[in-house]
């Protein structure tokens, strides 16, 4: 039986907290290489929010020419793989639609 502690990422966010008046020659766009889409880039600006399928969209983030200053984080789910998971103690469930959502304060 699969352990139901085993939990992997399902959903990753990122909040953008820098100082207003990044550009893109700051450089260090968060890269999304969505499924069956081009790479699509996110400039880090002040209060923008991106949220993303962790298990389908692989990403990276790119070189940057000044400090970057971000929160992140993940929602678990329950690993296909328990050998491949992170443990926790409670088990989450989450939805899995669109691949990568932005929001933006502006």
């Amino acid at each position: 039986d699969a352990n139901p502690r085993a939990l992997t990422r399902a959903i990753s966010f990122i909040c953008y907290l820098n100082k207003p008046g990044w550009c893109a020659a700051d450089g260090g766009e968060l890269r999304s290489y969505p499924p069956g889409e081009p790479p699509s880039d996110v400039l880090p600006e002040s209060g923008t929010l991106v949220v993303f399928d962790s298990a389908r969209v692989e990403h990276e983030v790119q070189p940057t020419g000044k400090e970057r200053l971000a929160l992140v984080g993940w929602f678990h789910a329950p690993a296909a793989d328990p050998g491949q998971a992170d443990v926790f103690d409670e088990p989450a469930s989450l939805p899995a639609e669109d691949p990568l959502w932005e929001m933006s304060q502006s």
